[in-house]
């Protein structure tokens, strides 16, 4: 309803089969009404209950959040068997008209583990203007960090730490019927982002 400024889009699927791909209980819903407090915001969420592929499976998946005067606030949720999150990573997206920027939220939780993130992060997301972008989460002696060089305009080079990352902390999402997790290791790496130059 034009009008009204009021958007309401829901769609149910009760089971997605393509090949060896199987998605159970699809939810997908947009909706807003100016007319009630708490419909103001356009709010969106999409889920399904259980995803499996040949003997791997992710249970119920939720990706739900709102949009308001330019800015995404976005909340991803993985449950376990049990209906526990097992991974939230709750994110705001801002589309400023010169510098558009995403922000990550204090509470994320990797494979039943708090996270913490340092509360001044950004990464701004035009590929020639990324000059200010930094973000640290750590947990322990794991450690993943992105900084952006300050003394450039461009914020070129920008540096990538990975130390004593777990595999398994993204890994667990995708659970394997003989083997529970599918991936264990652990990650160490420095990496140097010089140009940007093929995604201008």
């Amino acid at each position: 309803n034009t009008a009204s400024n009021n958007v309401l889009t829901f769609a149910r699927i009760a089971e997605l089969q393509y090949a060896d791909y199987t998605v159970d209980s699809i939810l997908l819903a947009i909706a807003q009404d100016t007319s009630r407090p708490r419909l103001r915001k356009a709010g969106f969420v999409a889920r399904f209950k259980q995803a499996s592929f040949k003997g791997l499976t992710v249970e119920e998946t939720t990706l739900q959040g709102n949009v308001d005067k330019g800015t995404v606030m976005s909340e991803l949720s993985i449950k376990d068997k049990t209906g526990s999150n097992k991974y939230l990573v709750r994110a705001n997206y801002y589309n400023d008209s010169a510098r558009p920027y995403a922000w990550l939220s204090d509470t994320l939780l990797l494979n039943k583990t708090r996270w913490k993130v340092n509360p001044e992060n950004k990464i701004y997301l035009r590929p020639n203007q990324i000059r200010g972008s930094n973000l640290e989460i750590s947990q322990g002696n794991e450690m993943i960090a992105v900084h952006a060089d300050e003394n450039a305009p461009n914020g070129l080079p920008m540096r990538v730490s990975i130390d004593h990352f777990h595999l398994e902390s993204l890994a667990g999402m995708v659970i394997s019927d003989t083997t529970g997790a599918l991936i264990r290791g652990e990650v160490n790496g420095h990496f140097t982002l010089e140009s940007t130059s093929p995604l201008r």
